[in-house]
């Protein structure tokens, strides 16, 4: 279900035990499935359904990373940019579409996390068969990986754990 990245750019990068996951837009397959600003063209239902299903891909793109879900330790950070009508207020209830997935798939111990939900006047243009395609919702996240502790080595400096995938 994860896109392949659409531009030089990598859908995953890891940096020690964190995993950051490039934007994703609220598609299946070519279709993008929320349009438009919400407020204005988007109801707050479907901005919601649009943030859910913009999770989904970037946890597609962890697990073809990581081979499993259950390798994600900890949810690090959500940030969900919203196109947003000049009047909308309502980006954070837009975002819990996200945040509610996250707390269904990996409960409060792996699952609350900090949020930052901010409203935009354009979010970057998609092209269909239709023309511009302008995306509602995009997410950002980030995810701490459950490495397999190997053994601890000890020294007078300071206590070191080495890590095996």
């Amino acid at each position: 279900m994860s896109a392949a990245a659409g531009g030089a750019y990598a859908p995953v990068v890891v940096h020690g035990d964190t995993i950051y996951v490039s934007g994703q837009l609220p598609r299946d397959g070519d279709k993008v499935h929320v349009v438009g600003q919400v407020g204005r063209d988007v109801t707050l239902e479907d901005a919601k359904r649009g943030a859910r299903l913009a999770l989904i891909h970037g946890l597609a793109a962890i697990k073809a990373h990581l081979g499993s879900l259950d390798n994600v330790a900890q949810i690090l950070k959500l940030t969900v940019f919203v196109h947003s009508a000049a009047d909308f207020s309502g980006q954070t209830a837009v975002a819990d579409g996200a945040s509610e997935l996250i707390m269904e798939l990996f409960g409060p111990e792996r699952g609350l996390h900090p949020r930052t939900s901010v409203g935009v006047a354009q979010l970057a243009a998609q092209r269909s068969d239709r023309g511009r395609v302008d995306r509602c919702v995009g997410a950002l996240e980030r995810f701490r990986a459950r490495w397999t502790p190997v053994r601890v080595k000890k020294t007078r400096q300071y206590n070191r754990l080495e890590f095996r995938f």
